[in-house]
């Protein structure tokens, strides 16, 4: 119980760019990371890390020979995650729409989950964040989003032809985003 009212309390401090004030549920974490898959490799990016309770989830269903980038913009919420001792997670203190920092190869990830607060965020910087995600991106490969409205669900239509939302357990409930890339083929 003290360790959830710490995370209460750290959450509630930053609430404008955690947009949370208590960590992820379960079903949110299961249903948001079932595109990693363990038996394959695949290069998978999270948003929005936080102290790591996602960034677990996913580590447990990857393959042993991925790579998970965690983009976390709090120094206090990466040194957390620097506990997770995982030779395949690389946690990485920017924002996520200093991606290309890291990784600026087309078609390179197979999968990306993000649990930023697009709330508290401009729009100009979610579409920035939405073109370079859409780029980098494998062919019928997804992102995940975990947002407590479907009011940005529109601007998620704009660059993934096959985008839903559908709402999960959670306190409060939300709304995991499940968005495809598909390039359409010119035949």
């Amino acid at each position: 119980m003290i360790e959830y009212l710490k995370t209460v309390v750290e959450f509630t401090k930053k609430l404008n760019t955690t947009g949370a004030f208590t960590e992820t549920s379960g079903f949110v974490v299961n249903h948001i990371s079932k595109f990693v898959d363990h038996r394959k490799k695949q290069v998978i990016i999270e948003y929005g890390a936080g102290h790591g309770n996602i960034t677990k989830g996913i580590l447990a269903k990857m393959n042993e020979d991925s790579v998970l980038y965690a983009f976390e913009i709090h120094s206090d919420f990466c040194k957390q995650l620097a506990f997770i001792r995982d030779p395949r997670l690389r946690i990485i203190n920017l924002s996520a729409s200093d991606v290309y920092q890291v990784l600026d190869t087309p078609e390179s990830v197979d999968c990306i989950i993000s649990s930023i607060p697009f709330s508290f965020i401009p729009d100009k910087e979610l579409h920035k964040i939405l073109v370079k995600s859409h780029n980098l991106l494998k062919d019928n490969c997804f992102m995940m989003q975990v947002l407590y409205s479907t009011r940005h669900l529109k601007y998620y239509k704009q660059y993934f032809k096959n985008c839903t939302a559908k709402m999960v357990m959670n306190i409060p409930l939300a709304n995991i985003y499940e968005c495809q890339k598909i390039i359409e083929k010119n035949e």
